[in-house]
């Protein structure tokens, strides 16, 4: 077993040099080759550059969220990458499913997703009333890697804890992916 530990650290700073996020993860385990997710990252606002097609997560303008509270009410969106889809014909297909699942007692009420971007197709499934999901089928062409960003509505979706959970399928190999984040809804 080696001895060193990785880990990564990353802090976000706005424009004006306000810290506004900092984080810590071990990475030991990570894959750092083959088909994978990065984190999901979360925004007030994101907005895509010109060239989406060819972008990665760093060339999209994000409005960072403090922590993971964000407002009852107020859409949210999330940006992630998906590293190494296999190829086939010229061309990469994947299926992306993005659930939120409240974890406390009491279920999701309104939760309706509007996304944004180029996703076309999405299906809304809900399982319960605890959970809801928006999934979609990407094709693009052959890259190392893709960003990908939505926005989801939450509609009157109650103030409480929240788990998201990104699964993104490669559909050539059947390999999945995931990433998680929690987040807390609040009424202020």
């Amino acid at each position: 077993m080696p001895s060193t530990a990785w880990y990564v650290r990353v802090e976000a700073f706005e424009t004006d040099a306000y810290r506004v996020a900092r984080a810590i993860r071990d990475v030991n385990g990570f894959a750092t080759s083959g088909f994978g997710v990065s984190d999901l990252l979360i925004g007030a606002g994101i907005t895509a550059p010109a060239d989406v097609d060819g972008a990665r997560w760093s060339d999209y303008r994000v409005a960072p969220v403090n922590g993971n509270a964000l407002r009852v009410g107020r859409p949210v969106d999330l940006l992630w990458e998906v590293y190494a889809p296999t190829p086939r014909d010229g061309a990469v297909q994947y299926r992306v499913s993005v659930s939120v699942q409240r974890v406390e007692r009491s279920g999701l009420i309104g939760v309706a997703a509007r996304l944004g971007g180029r996703v076309r197709d999405a299906v809304v499934r809900s399982s319960s009333t605890n959970r809801i999901a928006v999934e979609y089928d990407r094709t693009s062409a052959t890259r190392a890697q893709r960003a990908e960003s939505i926005r989801l509505d939450l509609g009157g979706a109650r103030a409480g804890r929240y788990l998201m959970t990104l699964t993104v399928t490669d559909l050539v190999s059947g390999e999945t992916a995931r990433a998680n984040r929690d987040i807390v809804l609040v009424d202020r």
